[in-house]
């Protein structure tokens, strides 16, 4: 009885793991506030040595370049910090090369939205949780004695250790182990010859 609470239990944690990861909305804030920034990992865990592709994009065409600044997992080392020119505009459903698809679903949704992107792309080694802040650099507007020149939007994914044969081949893995002690609690103890 105990296994299977425990197999139900693992079951109900992988799924609800799923659902979390899942659960995203980084390109959608375009709507509201004119400004996005995402990943072509966003919501996933990137596998060491994979590259990650940044893309941020603003509804706001006085945007004229924007800068990328990728922090290392400790949150304090600047490790790239480069700054793009923008590209556009384009007008939805157009999407920029190598976009992710939660870039794709909202342009296919959004019809006619016009739009400036820049893109910046590194394969980080350090695992761990990384930051990228992208600062969206406008043509300079003076009010009063204050200079409005940038807004900032950040997003973050966490680089994993690479593993030969994937995370598919661990999962089975698990999944093989688990099985094979919920089969040996069935068994009766094994006893050897000559033995009572």
């Amino acid at each position: 009885m105990k296994s299977k609470f425990l197999l139900a239990a693992f079951i109900a944690l992988t799924i609800s793991a799923l659902a979390v990861g899942i659960a995203f909305a980084g390109w959608d804030a375009i709507k509201n506030s004119g400004y996005a920034v995402t990943t072509n990992w966003h919501g996933v865990d990137v596998p060491g040595g994979q590259v990650v592709v940044v893309t941020a994009g603003t509804t706001d065409m006085s945007v004229t370049t924007i800068r990328f600044i990728w922090r290392s997992p400790d949150g304090n080392t600047v490790v790239w910090n480069e700054t793009v020119p923008v590209s556009g505009p384009l007008v939805a459903p157009a999407v920029p090369v190598n976009a992710p698809q939660e870039i794709v679903d909202w342009a296919n949704s959004n019809n006619g939205v016009r739009y400036l992107y820049a893109q910046n792309s590194h394969a980080p080694s350090e695992v761990g949780d990384w930051g990228v802040q992208a600062i969206f650099l406008r043509t300079l507007r003076t009010r009063g004695n204050a200079q409005i020149d940038f807004v900032v939007r950040a997003t973050s994914f966490n680089l994993v250790p690479e593993t030969p044969w994937g995370p598919v081949a661990i999962a089975a893995t698990f999944l093989g182990a688990l099985g094979l002690f919920v089969f040996r609690k069935k068994l009766p103890p094994f006893r050897a010859q000559g033995t009572k």
